[in-house]
């Protein structure tokens, strides 16, 4: 069953204080934190947010290769989500009349 994972960028901004802005990876949280505690410190109100730029898309099964898709967006996340679980909840189906039929043919070449 396919998930999906906020991988969005943090944000760090000061109301009128453009040449404070920062911004940090998905991974980097604690690193965000601590630069808002010394903005904080300066008697600064700052404004940590989670920015809404880039999502991982994670399929993993036993059954089959996992794959990482990323989208720009959570409505693009969801929409590959319900991709891929429609696309791996419905097994193939294949027509019996094709195997059938080349099964009573066979292909003959004469060799002159």
């Amino acid at each position: 069953m396919p998930s999906i994972e906020n991988r969005s960028h943090f944000k760090v901004t000061v109301k009128h204080r453009d040449d404070l802005t920062k911004t940090f990876p998905h991974n980097r949280s604690k690193q965000a934190e601590d630069y808002v505690r010394s903005l904080e410190a300066q008697k600064l109100k700052p404004k940590l947010l989670r920015m809404d730029d880039q999502y991982a898309v994670r399929d993993r099964s036993v059954s089959r290769v996992g794959q990482t898709l990323i989208a720009k967006s959570m409505v693009e996340a969801e929409l590959i989500k319900s991709h891929l679980e429609n696309e791996h909840g419905s097994p193939l189906i294949f027509a019996p009349s094709s195997y059938t039929v080349s099964a009573h043919f066979t292909i003959s070449v004469s060799v002159n």
